[in-house]
């Protein structure tokens, strides 16, 4: 258990010691979820950044040229 963990579980007295369990349990495993999404999130933008100044994005061509953007597609 960690510090903080022992400090909880031993200000509580030993009748609700189950429930102050299942509460840092709960908190660690939220703070553990909450700290992975900040973390994925962090790293998609660093790697947007990036794949925005790569050869990749520099390539690639959009779907139709800009002079044919104002006339409408023929239907079948």
């Amino acid at each position: 258990m960690t510090v903080g963990s022992e400090l909880i579980m031993g200000a509580v007295p030993p009748e609700r010691a189950g429930s102050a369990a299942a509460v840092v349990e709960t908190g660690s495993e939220l703070g553990g979820a909450l700290g992975m999404a900040v973390r994925g999130r962090i790293g998609a933008a660093i790697y947007r950044s990036d794949l925005a100044g790569s050869a990749a994005a520099q390539t690639c061509r959009p779907a139709r040229s800009p002079r044919h953007a104002d006339t409408p597609r023929r239907s079948r």
